[in-house]
């Protein structure tokens, strides 16, 4: 029976509705209902558990992904951090995901080198800034890498988007370490 599977992918669409709405920990919760159904998923079907076990750690990793948002609205940076470093593990633990985890650990490293500037550690987080724009220049080039193995319409458009979010992101953190210079 593949009923949990049905209802994994339910609480997928849901949790994807929720982050729309930014609506994070509501996006979070249904996330780890979807992978928790897709782990019933590969215990009912054994010879395709290594399949739902995967789509469960993208689940688990996409919660931890909205959680990392959430606290970034509240300026947690060492949650943030935790929560990013997190995704970027279970992306990695996936056959099919695992070139996103470059991605996620300079999410990490982002909120990191935030923390620092928050605390006035100016000359830390600018030096962390500069590694960091170099890091996600190494995820885009994963990604774009990856782009001819991916053949689903929504994961290819995800992406694409990643791969402009790279270089927002990489753009972003060289205009912090000069904003970190001056300051």
């Amino acid at each position: 029976n593949e009923l949990p599977c049905r209802v994994a992918e339910t609480h997928w669409r849901i949790a994807a509705t929720h982050e729309k709405l930014g609506q994070y920990t509501e996006a979070a919760e249904e996330f780890e209902a979807a992978a928790a159904s897709y782990d019933e998923t590969a215990d009912k079907i054994p010879h395709h558990k290594e399949f739902y076990n995967d789509y469960s750690n993208y689940m688990k990793a996409l919660s931890e992904i909205e959680k990392a948002k959430h606290h970034n609205l509240e300026r947690r940076y060492d949650e943030v951090r935790e929560h990013y470093e997190r995704a970027a593990e279970l992306h990695n633990a996936t056959d099919r995901w695992g070139y996103l985890s470059k991605y996620y650990s300079a999410w990490a490293k982002l909120a990191e080198a935030e923390a620092l500037s928050h605390e006035d550690e100016t000359e830390e987080a600018k030096s962390l800034f500069r590694g960091i724009a170099d890091l996600f220049e190494e995820s885009k080039d994963v990604i774009e890498a990856q782009l001819g193995e991916i053949h689903v319409r929504d994961e290819r458009e995800m992406a694409r988007s990643l791969i402009e979010a790279s270089e927002l992101r990489s753009g972003y953190c060289r205009g912090r370490v000069t904003l970190e210079g001056a300051r």
